[in-house]
This record gives C-alpha cells, structure tokens and sequence, in this order.
C-alpha cells in the first residue's frame, strides 16, 4: 500500500484528531488514549489514501493507454496516405513521360 503524498495522510490525520486536542489540555481525555486516537486516524488516512492513489493511477494508466493508441492510429493513418500521395504521384509522372 504505497501513498504518493504522505504529507497529506499526516495532515489529514492531524485535522481528525484536532478536536480532541481542547479535552487532552482540559486534562479530561488522557495523553496515551489521545495518540491511539490519532495513530488510528493515521492509520484510516493512510488506507484512504493508498485507495485514493491506486484509482488514480489505474486512471492514469488507461489515459496514456488510450493516448498511445491514438496516436499509434494517426501514424498509420499518415503512413497510409503518404504512401497513397506517393504512388499517385508515380502514376502521373509515369503517364506524363510516356
């Protein structure tokens, strides 16, 4: 489970956790139930962004897929028509000089 941007699982962790931050300094949540939290919004961002990270990359992939393809086709196409200018062109000048 790979995340590109681990900046962004700290970060949204640490906004989850940012409500019980007033409770853990008005002493009525404890300091060690208070890192479990946050260790399990960590953990939650991380998968969410490990997902998050596979659909765009799966994304990502068709589109360069389907780009590759595209111009695959418009090279073929120019081919084909280069050709066809080719051998009009030797048609005519074989019935002109002649």
């Amino acid at each position: 489970m790979s995340v590109r941007r681990p900046e962004w699982v700290l970060a949204g962790a640490t906004v989850i956790s940012l409500p019980m931050l007033s409770s853990m300094l008005h002493g009525s949540i404890d300091t060690t139930d208070v890192l479990i939290r946050f260790l399990g919004a960590l953990l939650v961002c991380w998968v969410l962004m490990s997902i998050l990270t596979s659909v765009f990359d799966r994304y990502a992939e068709q589109a360069a897929r389907r780009e590759f393809e595209v111009r695959m086709t418009r090279m073929k196409t120019a081919r084909n028509s280069e050709a066809t200018q080719n051998d009009a062109d030797s048609e005519s000048s074989a019935s002109n000089g002649g």
